[in-house]
């Protein structure tokens, strides 16, 4: 289940919202209407893409992608299943073993479009930290934190393809925490973070973060953020700096031969 943001009286503008579940209704093969039919069920469209399952979970509604040959199946055997089952893994491994090589997720995806309401929860700047942007000198730095942390946490964070929208939190002058941004169409930003295993809990990752959405939302665009559902960490860092629990995913890639 997506965490409630704390952070009550704040909302997403209108048009950011808009532009967000437009996103999501063309990553499925769906128009908004759709998309956000209130039938507190699930609603199945076939894919245009590839031979994956993708399930998203927008409040009590959910909608799956899946291959068009897929579709009857499908359907035939989630008849009578509540649909808040569809974001467990277990759930699928159990009923679809033959469709389930590879899942992914579920994942809880965050979205900020305003600079209000980031304050809260983040620590104060001791003097031994600090807080800038990375250059192409820095190469060297993010090359040594990159080495401590598993490919999985370097894809994560973006370390692999990283751009020249990043930030990064030194303490005591060792790099410990690095976010950076890619654009992607539609005026959204999306942001990767990781932070060296020896700093880990000291709200870095948060600093970081921060640093850029400053960036981000200065030049009008929607901040994307998104970690695993069960990651409390990174759920921590995005209900801390006010971002909004949009919809949860899961998506499952059948074995290559069917």
């Amino acid at each position: 289940m997506m965490p409630a943001n704390p952070v009550g009286q704040l909302h997403l503008k209108q048009k950011s919202r808009e532009l967000i579940l437009g996103m999501w209704a063309s990553e499925l093969g769906m128009d908004m209407l759709e998309l956000l039919a209130p039938n507190k069920g699930v609603w199945i469209s076939p894919s245009r893409e590839f031979d994956e399952i993708v399930v998203v979970r927008i409040g009590q509604d959910v909608r799956i992608s899946a291959s068009p040959f897929r579709i009857g199946e499908l359907t035939k055997r989630l008849r009578g299943t509540a649909a808040t089952s569809f974001c467990s893994p277990d759930f699928w491994q159990k009923n679809f073993p033959d469709w389930s090589e590879s899942i992914t997720g579920p994942s809880t995806h965050y979205y900020l479009d305003s600079l209000e309401g980031m304050e809260a929860g983040l620590p104060t700047t001791q003097a031994d930290v600090q807080v800038r942007g990375l250059a192409a000198s820095d190469f060297k730095v993010c090359a040594a934190l990159a080495s401590e942390l598993t490919r999985d946490e370097r894809e994560a964070g973006g370390l692999d393809v990283l751009s020249r929208h990043a930030w990064g939190v030194f303490c005591e002058e060792t790099l410990a925490s690095v976010a950076s941004y890619e654009s992607w169409p539609g005026r959204i930003a999306h942001i990767g973070v990781v932070t060296r295993p020896g700093f880990r809990g000291r709200k870095f990752a948060q600093l970081a973060v921060r640093a850029a959405l400053q960036g981000i939302l200065r030049r009008r665009r929607i901040a994307q953020f998104h970690c695993s559902s069960d990651d409390a960490s990174g759920n921590g860092v995005a209900l801390a700096l006010g971002f909004h629990p949009i919809v949860e995913t899961l998506s499952l890639r059948p074995p290559s031969h069917r």
